[in-house]
């Protein structure tokens, strides 16, 4: 088999390359009161033209306090189930990171 000393050449196609610079934003809701200590927290994510949010932080503080706790890390999952105790006060915090590493805020709700 011969090669051709003129290769035929295709046509360019046109692309852009966009940098996604810009965070995720959250949004997160929780309900407002639970007859049981068991309920679910939801949260979504929204990264307008950008990558897309991928995963999510979620953290709980108890009783208006400033310490918080991780619940998840790096996790694409939009929902959780949280146990508390009765007679206590809740508040939820979540931030997303996009598929190029931009981390957004937190958003809370209590």
């Amino acid at each position: 088999m011969r090669r051709s000393r003129n290769p035929t050449l295709l046509p360019a196609v046109p692309f852009a390359v966009l940098r996604d610079a810009i965070p995720p934003t959250a949004t997160i809701t929780v309900p407002a009161r639970s007859g049981s200590p068991t309920f679910s927290v939801e949260w979504s994510g929204s990264d307008g033209a950008g990558s897309g949010a991928a995963t999510y932080d979620l953290e709980v503080s108890e009783d208006g306090g400033v310490s918080w706790t991780r619940l998840l890390t790096n996790d694409p999952q939009t929902s959780y189930q949280y146990t508390g105790q009765p007679a206590h006060t809740y508040t939820f915090r979540v931030r997303a990171t996009d598929y190029v590493r931009n981390t957004g805020n937190w958003a809370e709700a209590t």
